[in-house]
């Protein structure tokens, strides 16, 4: 890398303390010493509940879209996948049932979506000791979960990185979660919610690089060639089971991430009023189908330079890589090189601010004393912690990144059907969120997802449906039985 690289990736750090120190000298005013308990955590974990449209949309846009996205998307198309696209119909129905259901019920008070599920429809005040054990339970189950998936994230991203640098991975892995923990910890969500406006534009420039940049390589290159290659990718055959299955797909996962997903839930929840937090999830949901066009687009021109490529998606991932460096010269590689950064500190500081309302609020036992402002900074020390360490994990062990991803799949299942029982079907079923009910749903998961695993083969994300009934008979059950004992 050239002079010039190395000075725009400096100048994008540089950025990013820039924001940070304006944000935090606009606050310096407000002091936590002078705030009560839930008021130092509120300003934190949820920037005081303060955050505007413009701030949420940039914000959840750049989250959502992490290294993995990065790499994954122009590797799958590079491995022939196609009807990309059609799941960006299936995050349009998801954010709708978002903004218009979620909202509206349940993200009204409270740190975490764990608070949401305790408190319920009512929004009760008090939670007694088994809704506490049933919340613990499962905060903890996603937050290891999540730790596993974040770090799986950062281990491509840094892999990327250390590839254009040349550079030891352990070192350059060090350095981004160092670099972005500094910010994250000192300045809390508003801090990552104003870097993540400059992360999604990163990521922009960077994708725009490498559409011209890897175009250039294709001899007698024209738009008129590779349009075919882009209607297969994001279209494919339009066959009603591919459209079926991709917007399917796109629902089940958007509506699972950005409904129940902490580290989303908390950027609604930071929001100034519910109406506010509705237009960020609908306008955000424009620039997340512009920027997956954008990728599967560069994954579009890799496959016209190289019609003949076959292996797996791993294998799709370090090509995808290992070319991008050989097509880019002196500026555009520390334009990608920033991009790159961005989209992995982006789902870094989101998942160690998430993780650390989680610790905070839902897995340490209720306190009987006043928890200082101190206190915070060392939660998300240690999730930092805990973090830096999967990561190393994974960088040893690789083969299990696919895994991993999938487990974090399963955890929010049953977290799903929890809320589809808790709040839609409430009044019709009353749904104690207690210990032995949450285990009831947990079970009711791993069965269904057996019976289709043996006999109906279906794909992952239609398994849920079975899932959810599955959870739903069985809390009716439970509460029938209940009236005889």
């Amino acid at each position: 890398m050239s002079v010039l690289d190395h000075f725009l990736v400096f100048l994008y750090i540089t950025a990013l303390y820039l924001i940070t120190w304006f944000t935090l000298r606009k606050d310096r005013n407000v002091k936590s010493t002078n705030l009560t308990e839930k008021k130092t955590a509120e300003k934190h974990f949820l920037a005081s509940r303060s955050i505007g449209v413009v701030e949420a949309v940039f914000s959840i846009v750049a989250t959502e879209f992490s290294a993995l996205t990065f790499v994954q998307l122009p590797a799958l198309v590079l491995l022939g996948k196609s009807g990309l696209l059609w799941g960006g119909v299936g995050v349009v129905l998801g954010r709708y049932l978002i903004s218009n259901f979620l909202l509206k019920n349940f993200y009204r008070s409270g740190l975490t979506v764990f608070d949401s599920l305790a408190r319920g429809v009512n929004n009760y005040t008090e939670i007694t000791q088994s809704t506490r054990r049933a919340q613990r339970m499962m905060a903890s189950i996603y937050f290891f979960s999540k730790i596993l998936s974040v770090s799986s994230a950062v281990y491509l991203g840094v892999t990327f990185i250390s590839l254009f640098y040349e550079l030891d991975f352990t070192l350059v892995l060090i350095l981004v979660i160092f670099l972005t923990a500094i910010y994250t910890i000192v300045g809390g969500l508003k801090v990552v919610m104003r870097t993540d406006i400059l992360q999604f534009w990163a990521i922009v420039l960077g994708g725009i690089v490498l559409v011209f940049m890897t175009a250039e390589k294709i001899e007698d290159y024209s738009f008129v060639q590779i349009i075919p290659t882009i209607k297969n990718a994001s279209l494919g055959s339009a066959s009603f089971s591919s459209i079926f299955i991709g917007i399917f797909t796109g629902l089940i996962t958007d509506f699972s991430t950005h409904g129940v997903e902490q580290e989303f839930v908390q950027k609604l929840k930071a929001c100034k009023t519910p109406t506010v937090a509705s237009r960020a999830v609908v306008l955000s949901t424009f620039l997340t189908v512009g920027l997956q066009a954008l990728f599967i687009l560069i994954g579009s021109i890799f496959l016209l330079k190289n019609p003949t490529f076959t292996g797996e998606i791993t294998d799709s991932i370090k090509f995808f890589m290992k070319e991008t460096i050989n097509y880019l010269n002196s500026g555009s590689k520390g334009l990608v090189v920033v991009a790159i950064l961005a989209a992995t500190m982006s789902s870094l500081d989101s998942a160690l601010n998430a993780l650390s309302t989680v610790l905070w609020n839902d897995i340490l036992p209720p306190s009987r004393f006043i928890r200082y402002p101190l206190l915070i900074k060392i939660d998300n020390i240690v999730v930092v912690f805990f973090v830096c360490l999967f990561s190393f994990f994974v960088a040893q062990n690789p083969m299990y990144i696919k895994g991993f991803f999938s487990l974090n799949f399963y955890i929010l299942l049953p977290l799903v059907c929890c809320f589809v029982i808790r709040f839609a079907c409430y009044p019709w079923i009353r749904f104690p969120f207690h210990l032995h009910s949450v285990i009831f749903i947990i079970l009711s998961c791993f069965l269904g997802l057996i019976l289709n695993s043996i006999y109906f083969n279906f794909p992952s994300v239609i398994a849920v449906f079975i899932c959810i009934l599955l959870s739903i008979l069985t809390i009716w059950f439970y509460g029938e039985l209940k009236k005889w004992i």
